[in-house]
């Protein structure tokens, strides 16, 4: 697995950073820093894809089994309402373009949660580090030698960098539940609306139905969301 394959290397360049921070060499420095969290990004790629063919609740954490099951549930009954209403001349129009944003919506939520899972596990290295920090800088602070001093706050420094990476993942791990929270909310409008207009027949045209069009509208919205979020994790800028 890219766990396997990626963790040795990724400590490589991690310790090198540290090392070439405390000798003070910042250029190196930055550079091996940079390589560890690409890694870091890369064995986060690489694990998602390879559930990408599986059911995706199999790797999901309990957490994030709870997050995907109201989108999971709200896409099936969304795909039986429009498959109850298939003579439905709402269902004619509409139904299939909201089922396809339905489906999407819930496959980009479950890859969402995959590298979820694989960022929330990231962050356990993360009071390790934090209290190496500490205890450097406690170090520094009673050093009276100024070279070890000098040398103890660069390895003080590299380790806030390495830090201030976990703060990015935590943001994004935010994000991605913001997402999902606005993704139930979408898909349980869609399937209300469906339902009342399927039952309801009005006279209107499905066509012109201003309600359905912003709901369809909001929903793929929601799907460009995920997309910048993959480009966040990726290291991207929108």
């Amino acid at each position: 697995m890219a766990k396997n394959v990626l963790g040795g290397p990724s400590l490589i360049f991690l310790a090198a950073a540290i090392v070439f921070f405390a000798i003070g060499n910042f250029a190196l420095g930055g550079l091996g820093l940079t390589l560890w969290v690409a890694l870091l990004v890369l064995k986060t790629m690489r694990e998602t894809a390879s559930r990408a063919s599986a059911d995706p609740r199999e790797e999901m954490d309990a957490e994030s089994r709870s997050l995907f099951s109201p989108i999971r549930r709200l896409t099936n009954e969304i795909e039986e309402v429009v498959e109850r209403n298939s003579d439905s001349t709402v269902m004619k129009v509409v139904g299939k373009e909201a089922l396809d944003e339905a489906t999407r919506i819930h496959d980009q939520v479950a890859k969402a949660l995959g590298v979820r899972d694989d960022l929330k596990r990231s962050l356990r290295e993360r009071n390790m580090s934090r209290a190496e920090g500490d205890k450097l800088l406690a170090k520094a602070e009673v050093e009276q030698d100024p070279t070890v001093k000098a040398t103890l706050l660069s390895a003080v420094e590299a380790r806030k960098m390495e830090l201030s990476h976990y703060a990015v993942v935590e943001e994004t791990i935010a994000k991605i539940d913001s997402s999902v929270a606005q993704a139930e909310a979408a898909l349980s409008e869609m399937k209300a609306r469906l339902s009342t207009k399927a039952s309801g027949e009005k006279a209107m045209s499905a066509t012109d139905d201003a309600e359905l069009r912003d709901t369809i509208s909001r929903m793929k919205t929601l799907s460009i969301s995920y997309d910048e979020a993959e480009q966040l994790i990726a290291g991207d800028t929108p």
